[in-house]
């Protein structure tokens, strides 16, 4: 009976070279960006445990919940296992298919050839997103990345697949992201650093913070507020960072460390949406304050007599339940994330 391929070991052994790119595309991302060896995994995945326990905290609490830390760890592990793993399987699959080449001549060239040819024309069809377009990417890679890997080996060094493609499943800027945005309180200023102070002049008590680890540091000095958390976060858009000094709000550019804006001195809290692109000033525990990439969105007049709870928000609202009086009486309601207008009640 004839196959639909002159070598029917050729096109097994090219479906398994797209098996293992596969996996490599749906390892868990992960925005750690060094390889994680194996010795260094066990590490990861030990402390990933500890920080789930309560055992470890993270370095910059601003940066990380020991959640998030710890799903990060767990992810880069799995994903550098992948990887780890990829480089010999996809090396021995192109040992084994020039073999099988050399034993069956033509007929194993024809079958290679025939599925890539099938392949590149159905992208041209079906569009690079399609599963045909999708086999000839992957086709594609596996070709260079055989030489890579070869050239590697040639030359006596360890065969990584990590070697070659270093990026794989990371993400540089939530790196340079989380370097800028690291911060520390200290507790005297570091003998002969530069110091930025905001304001520029005035007295009173100051909060000293290290923001950014290695090239991106820098010290700040910030007048403090009356209540609250010392903090530094990144504004939507990344451009701006937002720092509270014990509840004194500043917007500092990221680039210049020039000072936009102040906010007040109340800072309760702040977070953002999950899409970055919403960043929300809690004010006392009494009004609310947006701001996108473009800057403020709205200010709430005030809420609440002091306090909420149950606090949730989406795409579309951000609610929860104020207190409305001494007494303790809690009120639900929401507002509108494109405008900040009020609601109340639950419906």
């Amino acid at each position: 009976m004839k196959t639909k391929y002159e070598s029917e070991r050729t096109a097994a052994l090219i479906e398994e070279a797209i098996a293992v790119l596969e996996r490599l595309e749906n390892a868990p991302k992960s925005p750690l960006m060094a390889f994680l060896p194996t010795k260094v995994r066990r590490v990861a995945r030990r402390t990933a445990k500890q920080l789930r326990k309560g055992q470890l905290l993270p370095g910059h609490p601003n940066v990380h919940t020991p959640d998030k830390l710890a799903t990060y760890l767990e992810d880069a592990s799995k994903r550098d296992e992948i990887v780890e793993r990829a480089g010999p399987e996809l090396l021995r699959i192109g040992r084994e298919i020039r073999r099988v080449a050399a034993e069956e001549g033509q007929a194993a060239v024809n079958t290679f050839n025939a599925i890539f040819n099938e392949a590149a024309i159905g992208t041209k069809i079906y569009g690079p997103d399609s599963e045909p377009g999708q086999r000839y990417q992957r086709l594609m890679f596996f070709v260079l990345i055989g030489e890579e890997l070869e050239q590697l080996e040639r030359r006596g060094k360890k065969r990584s697949f990590a070697d070659v493609i270093p990026g794989l499943s990371r993400d540089p800027s939530t790196q340079a992201l989380w370097e800028a945005t690291a911060a520390e309180i200290l507790t005297e200023v570091p003998a002969g650093e530069t110091v930025f102070a905001f304001p520029a002049e005035g007295a009173g008590e100051r909060v000293v913070m290290r923001i950014g680890v290695r090239n991106a540091a820098w010290i700040g000095s910030f007048a403090r507020g009356n209540k609250g958390p010392s903090t530094v976060q990144a504004m939507p858009g990344n451009e701006r960072l937002f720092v509270s000094a014990a509840g004194a709000g500043y917007i500092i550019d990221a680039r210049t460390r020039n000072l936009v804006e102040q906010i007040g001195d109340d800072v309760v809290s702040v977070g953002r949406d999950e899409s970055g692109d919403l960043f929300i000033v809690n004010h006392d525990d009494r009004s609310f304050e947006a701001f996108g990439s473009a800057g403020r969105l709205w200010k709430t007049d005030a809420i609440s007599s002091g306090g909420f709870r149950n606090l949730s928000l989406d795409q579309y609202e951000f609610a929860g339940e104020a207190r409305r009086s001494s007494e303790g009486e809690w009120v639900a309601f929401s507002v509108d994330v494109a405008t900040g207008a009020v609601s109340w009640g639950g419906g």
